[in-house]
């Protein structure tokens, strides 16, 4: 029962400093955006790449606690980070209003870093 305690442990504080990285870049974003006068098609860009480097932040984290099955594990952390992200976005907006393929981009970027993420680690 510890092990599995320690295993829940290190998924939530690799969640933690993922969400922490995203927090951080989306901040650095914003601030290039007021200053540089950022077109859309640029601050998209750089949101799927914020994306991608906090799963496979937290994809890396996790396997290098977990240390076995890294595709898999990094995969579920990319579904785990998108299921927050979905959580979180659903919960400021008090209803779901995003386009379908935006959706369906982000899960794809947050799969494909924690599945990164995994593999790296």
């Amino acid at each position: 029962m510890n092990l599995n305690r320690s295993k829940i442990a290190a998924v939530g504080s690799a969640l933690l400093v993922s969400y922490g990285i995203t927090v951080a870049l989306l901040l650095a974003l914003a601030f290039l955006l007021y200053k540089m006068k950022l077109q859309p098609t640029q601050v998209g860009v750089g949101v799927v790449a914020i994306y991608i480097l906090a799963s496979m932040a937290g994809g890396f984290l996790t396997v290098k606690a977990l240390k076995r099955r890294r595709l898999l594990c990094g995969l579920g952390f990319g579904a785990l980070y998108l299921a927050v992200l979905l959580v979180l976005s659903v919960a400021s907006q008090m209803g779901f209003s995003a386009e379908l393929s935006d959706v369906i981009k982000a899960a794809l970027c947050c799969l494909i870093g924690g599945a990164l993420g995994g593999v790296l680690g």
